[in-house]
């Protein structure tokens, strides 16, 4: 199967096709603003490294690979790595991770397992 395509513009990611956006959706990645769907970086980076999703980017045209998107998702997310080894672990175990931006600005963590038992992180 093809990998799904996304978009690295203005320090997002972005899925432009719907159907693609929509079974991303389903399956637990990304959120949707102002009708586009975007992905969070631990996400896109477990995607692509699962080699579910492919991102171009939009001045280029070039395809990133894991590390060129690792370096520019870091600069906005400083962490970055560290998130997205608990993330894969948790989400190799079957978890759903939701991330949100609280008021405050910073983020917490929800896991809503398989049998939808959550647990917090607060």
């Amino acid at each position: 199967m093809e990998p799904f395509t996304a978009v690295y513009a203005n320090r997002e990611v972005i899925v432009p096709t719907q159907s693609e956006a929509d079974s991303l959706y389903q399956d637990g990645y990304g959120y949707r603003r102002n009708k586009l769907h975007y992905l969070r970086g631990v996400e896109t980076l477990y995607n692509v490294e699962r080699r579910k999703l492919a991102v171009v980017d939009e001045e280029t045209n070039n395809t990133l690979s894991f590390q060129e998107l690792l370096h520019r998702l870091s600069q906005d997310e400083p962490g970055l790595w560290t998130s997205f080894i608990v993330y894969k672990d948790l989400r190799t175990r079957g978890f759903i991770i939701e991330i949100f931006h609280q008021n405050s600005g910073s983020m917490s963590e929800e896991t809503m397992g398989k049998n939808q038992h959550h647990t917090s992180s607060r």
